[in-house]
């Protein structure tokens, strides 16, 4: 989700953001964990990422215009 809104200033035009990621806090180490206790077939030791491998995250900031 991304949310921006401008706004007037001294300097000149701002823009203010703001981004949100993974709403739904989904993460596959929480599921299936990315190191395996032993090799799998073909001798690897770490799984596929199938998902987010992390949670939740919000971004934001600000953008200037002159």
């Amino acid at each position: 989700m991304l949310g921006e809104r401008a706004a007037e200033t001294r300097a000149g035009a701002a823009r203010l953001f703001v981004y949100l990621e993974n709403l739904t806090n989904v993460r596959q180490t929480r599921v299936d964990p990315l190191v395996r206790p032993s090799r799998g077939p073909g001798g690897r030791w770490t799984t596929d990422a199938w998902t987010e491998l992390v949670g939740f995250t919000v971004n934001g900031g600000v953008r200037f215009g002159f």
